[in-house]
């Protein structure tokens, strides 16, 4: 993500909760959530376990819980991929899978991660 992206991320990100987290979007109703969502801006970075290219992806969190993550971020990713996270969060979450994501804007995508590991 380029420099300047987070800023921008955070600022649409104030605007437009994270489901869980505000004002809701496009989410399922029907399921429900074991673990309180509380906001938590901050720039993340996680590699796709599965992934030959060792590319890191830079993205911004919306909100966190004991068990998982929402994130903002430019570039796709598809549900159930397996991410290692490479940034300290205030929960333990090395490693996530991806349960949703939604295309939100021209290169911006919302997601919704759980946390399936710890160290």
């Amino acid at each position: 993500m380029k420099e300047g992206k987070h800023a921008a991320l955070a600022a649409w990100g104030s605007e437009h909760r994270c489901p869980g987290g505000g004002r809701e979007m496009a989410y399922p109703h029907s399921e429900r959530r074991k673990h309180e969502r509380y906001t938590f801006s901050a720039p993340l970075e996680f590699g796709l376990l599965h992934d030959t290219g060792n590319d890191i992806v830079r993205c911004t969190t919306a909100n966190i819980s004991a068990d998982g993550l929402c994130i903002y971020l430019d570039k796709p990713v598809s549900e159930g991929d397996e991410l290692a996270i490479g940034s300290i969060l205030p929960i333990i979450c090395k490693k996530a899978t991806v349960r949703w994501v939604r295309k939100i804007g021209i290169q911006l995508y919302i997601a919704g991660l759980s946390c399936v590991s710890s160290p």
